[in-house]
């Protein structure tokens, strides 16, 4: 599963890559559960996409996915499972959001959670210490049914996830994830969510192609790559801070020389999805120009 693109220095948009299995609503197959809508008219899901190296907020994103039960519909590491499996399948609804220092996003977090009704949630850049996180959000997002695992360094970078249907085998970070000027980043952290690992992910920005930054981002998303046990029963979710294609940038042509849309960064993304990995962005609008992130500072998101 692919997850949050970042694509560039304006309105572009970020996306989300998930095995076969992606970010998305689960709904389970009962009657009651049926009558539970992914979206409607007004408000469809949007794809996890998010973009811009001096990219501040983007919209969280919802996509349907679906999974096959632990009942052995298909075997460990069948690229299959999930989006073609028939036989009970359970649906659950995971989100991701980049929202840019949490504590400012509270007072749209909450009313988002209640609204939506997320099962999983991958935040990233939360910006505070685990401590912090629980202090601000551990009582709110409790009563919500919510629990939590953050990867937190304080000021800077910090992921999460909030699962109301598991969280176990907490992992942050992942094996033999690269440090960068001798420090290991809270980027990653990952759980097993209603039988599913959901990895939530601020990749490396990159910030100038072949700096230092740019070639631990290549080497980050490597050895991410090279931890994926069961690419079947994985999704990827966040912040991926790179354009698959000209289609995900506004203005292809802005982005010459810039990180976000090199060769070397798309065909190590291209390495992630060849594991199984299904960006459901282009499988639910093959052709559309969809974004979830919008440049706040310029106000492109109102004028596009």
């Amino acid at each position: 599963m692919r997850v949050g693109t970042q694509t560039g220095p304006a309105c572009a948009g970020h996306r989300r890559f998930t095995l076969p299995i992606r970010f998305a609503q689960v709904k389970k197959r009962s009657p009651s559960a049926n009558k539970r809508q992914t979206h409607d008219d007004h408000n469809p899901p949007l794809s996890a996409r998010q973009a811009t190296p001096s990219a501040r907020q983007a919209t969280p994103s919802l996509v349907e996915v679906r999974r096959a039960a632990r009942r052995g519909a298909s075997k460990p590491g069948d690229p299959t499972v999930s989006a073609t499996t028939t036989d009970t399948l359970d649906l659950m609804r995971v989100a991701t959001w980049n929202v840019n220092s949490v504590k400012q996003r509270i007072p749209r977090l909450l009313p988002w959670l209640d609204q939506r009704q997320p099962d999983v949630v991958c935040l990233q850049e939360t910006k505070l210490s685990d401590d912090a996180f629980h202090d601000v959000l551990g009582a709110d997002l409790a009563e919500r049914g919510y629990e939590i695992a953050h990867n937190g360094q304080g000021q800077w970078n910090g992921v999460a996830l909030l699962s109301r249907v598991g969280l176990d085998d907490v992992q942050h970070g992942f094996a033999d994830v690269p440090e960068y000027d001798g420090k290991v980043e809270a980027r990653a952290v990952s759980a097993v969510c209603g039988g599913v690992r959901v990895y939530s992910l601020y990749v490396p920005n990159g910030r100038e192609p072949d700096s230092p930054h740019y070639i631990y981002k290549l080497d980050w998303l490597a050895k991410l790559g090279a931890s994926i046990a069961d690419p079947a029963s994985t999704m990827l979710c966040g912040d991926i801070n790179i354009a698959p294609t000209d289609a995900d940038v506004y203005d292809p042509a802005s982005f010459d020389g810039h990180t976000h849309v090199t060769a070397p960064e798309r065909d190590a993304l291209a390495a992630l999805e060849a594991l199984g990995l299904t960006d459901v962005v282009r499988r639910r609008w093959p052709g559309e120009r969809v974004y979830s992130y919008w440049d706040v500072p310029q106000g492109p998101r109102h004028a596009d």
